[in-house]
């Protein structure tokens, strides 16, 4: 569904733009820059109102404080 749709991030990490997040192609990542006292996010357009049932986020190494905010956003249970 949001295959080479429209994407943005609130800021880049080196050369990890946001379309990379939804080019098809599993070796490339988006990223954005993060630190203290950044509060980064990441959004596509999807070109219509559209039901969204999951969201299904991958991350090249184990980032904790991405499954922790994951599940605090979302009210995700272990």
């Amino acid at each position: 569904m949001a295959v080479f749709q429209p994407a943005v991030q609130s800021s880049t990490s080196g050369n990890l733009v946001a379309a990379q997040a939804v080019d098809n192609d599993p070796s490339t990542v988006a990223c954005t820059a993060r630190d203290a006292s950044s509060t980064p996010w990441w959004a596509v357009d999807l070109g219509e109102p559209t039901e969204i049932r999951f969201i299904f986020v991958t991350s090249p190494k184990d980032e904790g404080w991405l499954i922790q905010t994951l599940r605090q956003l979302f009210n995700v249970l272990a």
